[in-house]
């Protein structure tokens, strides 16, 4: 059993949250470090992961070039519509 002296730093967990020392340390020691560690190589490795998703460029289809003539031509068919609508009522 390990007993330590009064007011020494130890790893005993407390209800208030981890000690803080001096220069932002936290008590814990080796383990603190080491864990804090590989927690920082696990999120520069996940930020990695990330960085290398990329888009794929998808040629477009003669279903892409139908979908947009008929999209173009139907817009024209409406702002002739309100055109004509508009100058009918004046």
């Amino acid at each position: 059993q390990r007993t330590g002296r009064s007011g020494s730093f130890d790893d005993t967990p407390s209800s208030l949250g981890p000690k803080i020392l001096p220069y932002d340390a936290i008590v814990g020691g080796n383990k603190a470090i080491g864990a804090a560690i590989v927690a920082m190589k696990n999120a520069e490795k996940m930020n990695a992961e990330d960085d290398n998703v990329t888009d794929i460029d998808v040629a477009p289809t003669w279903a892409d070039y139908i979908l947009a003539l008929f999209l173009a031509s139907f817009g024209m068919v409406a702002l002739c519509a309100g055109l004509v609508s508009i100058i009918m009522t004046g």
